[in-house]
């Protein structure tokens, strides 16, 4: 059965009782010792997305950690679970992306309700691996399919952020989102894929994926441009344990790099 099929009666975006977005992910915490040094190394998916901001063209480019929406493979027990939920698109809808507007006073219940599951290896509600993710953003990163025998995964576990905070996220911006996160770690144990990676963090700048989103955004595509960004597990940990309290849950700049607040999450 397609993820959309179970949830045909569901409507789609904000209602006025329907004022809180939830958003559920499976991220990747991706990392490799390097062969020259053996640092830990992590590596980070860099995304450069075309828009027109009050007609004025922009590509704002971010790092964030590979994954992505958890989707839902069976609603019954959040259709019982709540009154009333939308997905926040139509998109997300087709897909089960668990993405929804809820009650704000039915969050507790969804959050403990959602937590349980993601504790679960082969969770029959939800799809708690961000694989599926992850090998996607690869191909689209680096051209490459990505093979089971390039890595190891396991699970590190879930971080809950009950604060409601506007998302970016195209389908729903601006809207009061909280956020849970199931965290595994990849750890990439193939030598040239690891070469890839590091070539590609080093050769293809921002304002090569810049240009490339440009000229998809012509072409008629979604204006996207995808690569990587490798940074020093260690120097990064550094880097956050010292930003003021009133910098942490808002985007980062290291080292070159816009990282995304998702980022913290993974550490």
């Amino acid at each position: 059965m397609k993820p959309s099929e179970g949830f045909s009666w569901i409507g789609i975006g904000p209602a006025p009782e329907l004022g809180l977005r939830v958003s559920v992910a499976a991220l990747a915490r991706v990392v490799f010792r390097h062969p020259e040094t053996n640092q830990l190394m992590l590596v980070l998916e860099r995304k450069a997305t075309f828009r027109e901001i009050e007609k004025t063209p922009n590509v704002e480019v971010i790092s964030q950690p590979f994954g992505g929406a958890i989707r839902i493979k069976d609603g019954t027990e959040i259709k019982s679970l709540l009154r009333n939920f939308h997905f926040d698109s139509e998109q997300s809808k087709s897909e089960g992306d668990f993405r929804l507007f809820i009650r704000p006073e039915e969050w507790p219940r969804l959050r403990k309700f959602t937590v349980e599951h993601l504790k679960r290896e082969d969770d029959t509600v939800l799809e708690t691996s961000p694989e599926r993710e992850l090998a996607e953003e690869f191909k689209d990163a680096l051209g490459i399919d990505l093979h089971k025998d390039q890595y190891q995964i396991w699970p590190v576990g879930i971080n809950v952020d009950d604060h409601q905070a506007p998302t970016r996220n195209p389908r729903a911006e601006g809207y009061p989102t909280v956020r849970v996160y199931r965290i595994s770690e990849v750890m990439i144990n193939d030598t040239n894929l690891i070469k890839k990676l590091l070539e590609n963090s080093s050769t293809f700048t921002d304002d090569h994926l810049r240009q490339d989103a440009k000229q998809d955004a012509q072409k008629g595509g979604k204006g996207r441009a995808n690569g990587v960004t490798v940074l020093s597990m260690e120097k990064l940990n550094e880097h956050f344990r010292h930003l003021q309290i009133s910098e942490k849950g808002s985007q980062v700049y290291f080292i070159g790099a816009h990282l995304d607040k998702n980022v913290r999450a993974i550490l």
